[in-house]
């Protein structure tokens, strides 16, 4: 690119119009999350790992939800911890959950 001086007009020709076929470093991470999501997806329900239940029940009962409260799971999953935390908050309360896993958050609505 040359210089201009402040007096000349910038035109457009100066500029490198080419796209940029440069992927950013957090699209590859959030790509690389959803798939990772995904493919725990077919896992997250396997016996071996019935203890995410229990340490998803485990965590509200040490949180002492109370009926009304609003929660925001983070990295959700099946909903390990969200479902609880919707039975103990009850119809009066709100449980949000997001996760980067479609297969995930589809299982958890499930």
């Amino acid at each position: 690119m040359r210089q201009h001086s402040t007096t000349e007009p910038v035109s457009s020709a100066v500029f490198d119009a080419r796209p940029t076929t440069r992927t950013s470093l957090a699209d590859k991470v959030a790509v690389s999350e959803m798939l990772i999501g995904d493919a725990a997806a077919s896992q997250c329900d396997a016996p071996p790992l019935a203890f995410v239940w229990a340490l998803g029940r485990r965590l509200v009962e040490c949180l002492a939800l109370t009926r009304g409260q609003n929660v925001f799971d983070v990295c959700c999953g099946t909903g390990t911890t969200a479902m609880p935390a919707a039975q103990q908050v009850g119809s009066a309360g709100h449980v949000l959950g997001i996760d980067t896993g479609a297969r995930l958050i589809l299982r958890a609505r499930a």
